[in-house]
């Protein structure tokens, strides 16, 4: 093989591996994408499961309440009902407050998702544009090394 042949074959090869680089750059960044995506319904569920929770324990906590009050000859009168309000108010506040911050996350977790996809396809674009450079390139040293003002 000559050295022209060679030349070219080596931009060729430069050019490819730019963009098989940009190509994977991408493929990275689409993957991270899904599994925080995926972290993302995670942390949804995990919310929800938790104010469940949050809220069963409040129901908890209001029928000992009852049994108390009953227990004592209270009866339901407003004091009781006070307190029972009480509860189930701030029952639900931290059971809502416990659903917002797993929303919280996962809106987080999708927003780097989002950032992984873009950063990918800048990765590949630029890939594109450094491989069609890198053959420009090589065209110029070819038409120098040997003269020739056209391809």
């Amino acid at each position: 093989m000559d050295t022209a042949t060679l030349m070219m074959i080596g931009t060729g090869m430069q050019a490819g591996s730019k963009i098989a680089g940009g190509y994977s750059a991408r493929q990275a960044g689409q993957y991270n994408a899904a599994a925080l995506d995926r972290q993302a319904t995670d942390e949804v569920a995990a919310a929800q499961r938790a104010a469940h929770e949050r809220r069963l324990d409040t129901e908890r906590v209001i029928s000992k309440q009852v049994a108390i009050g009953a227990a004592s000859g209270a009866g339901a009168g407003p004091s009781l009902l006070d307190i029972i309000g009480d509860t189930a108010q701030a029952g639900e506040y931290r059971a809502q407050a416990d659903q917002y911050a797993g929303e919280s996350r996962a809106r987080t977790l999708r927003d780097r998702g989002r950032i992984a996809r873009w950063e990918g396809g800048n990765a590949f674009a630029g890939s594109i544009l450094e491989g069609v450079g890198s053959i420009a390139i090589g065209a110029g040293r070819y038409g120098l090394h040997y003269g020739s003002t056209t391809l």
